[in-house]
């Protein structure tokens, strides 16, 4: 018979086997593409970078699948990929909201002049694409994680509330290793894990999670060049700055500044009112969901 009521430390206790299937599934990569990690990983092309996130997606999927399976015993529906009635809205909320944020983000820190942009004119159209795709490979492998097996398995045994803060820790630290990450950051992160899990504690269903998560990291990124949870990726906007500090975010991108902090909080408020009283269809559970009511 399969559990109905998940253990919180067997959830938990999934984190190391995950980072070691991961681990494998970049190392794969890596030697494929022929990028000597011996002294470090290096800075990789736009390519490169989507041919690893391509191979950590895959072993995301083989390592969730496996945990749920064999180890929660249970379907893999439960994970919240299911198309709902409301797919289409939450991919369209999921990527409007990142649009806002960064329009007004930008905006405010150029006008202020905490940041000085000029338009790339070395624009690839190649890259741009697979810049897309990568972030969308990025959302799918961290949410099918954090919300989908590890915040979705955590409400079955512990207080949601409770679940959803523990498994934001969690997220936040899985970035610790990230560059130039700080204290500001690490506060930045946390409140991303609650935003993005919000939405699941009422729906059970990660597509308004994955297009806002892709959304904050294309337009972050790609679109405004500002550098994504640390890393520089290839960008339609060159910034520069004259000094790092907690306004602009410096070296690890507008996730280290108050700005995001401010921002976050308001996506979170508006975030809950908008999810707090959707309700399943009658008949379906929160473990076995379908269409949703708006």
């Amino acid at each position: 018979m399969k559990n109905k009521k998940g253990n919180w430390v067997t959830t938990i206790s999934m984190i190391i086997p995950y980072l070691i299937i991961i681990g494998i599934a970049q190392a794969i990569a890596f030697y494929l593409l022929d990028v000597d990690i011996t002294n470090g990983i290096p800075k990789t092309t736009t390519f490169q970078h989507f041919v690893i996130m391509l191979f950590t997606t895959a072993g995301s999927f083989l390592a969730v699948w496996c945990f749920t399976k064999y180890v929660e015993q249970r379907s893999f529906d439960i994970i919240g990929l299911k198309i709902s009635g409301s797919f289409l809205k939450e991919l369209l909320l999921g990527l409007f909201m990142p649009i806002v944020v960064f329009l007004v983000g930008f905006s405010v820190l150029s006008g202020s002049r905490q940041i000085f942009w000029k338009v790339n004119k070395e624009i690839d159209f190649g890259d741009l694409l697979l810049s897309a795709v990568t972030f969308i490979l990025v959302a799918l492998s961290e949410e099918l994680f954090a919300r989908g097996y590890l915040l979705g398995n955590l409400l079955t045994s512990l207080n949601k509330w409770v679940a959803l803060a523990i498994s934001s820790i969690i997220f936040a630290a899985f970035h610790l290793a990230n560059p130039n990450m700080s204290w500001l950051s690490f506060v930045n992160l946390f409140l991303a894990g609650i935003l993005l899990g919000l939405p699941y504690l009422f729906t059970k269903n990660l597509w308004f999670s994955i297009a806002f998560h892709f959304g904050w990291n294309f337009f972050q990124g790609t679109v405004f060049g500002f550098n994504v949870s640390g890393t520089e990726r290839f960008s339609l906007i060159l910034q520069s700055r004259v000094q790092n500090n907690a306004f602009n975010g410096g070296e690890f991108g507008f996730e280290g500044s108050v700005w995001c902090i401010l921002a976050q909080l308001i996506c979170i408020y508006i975030i809950y009112l908008i999810f707090k009283n959707r309700k399943l269809v009658e008949g379906d559970s929160p473990i076995n969901q379908g269409q949703y009511l708006i």
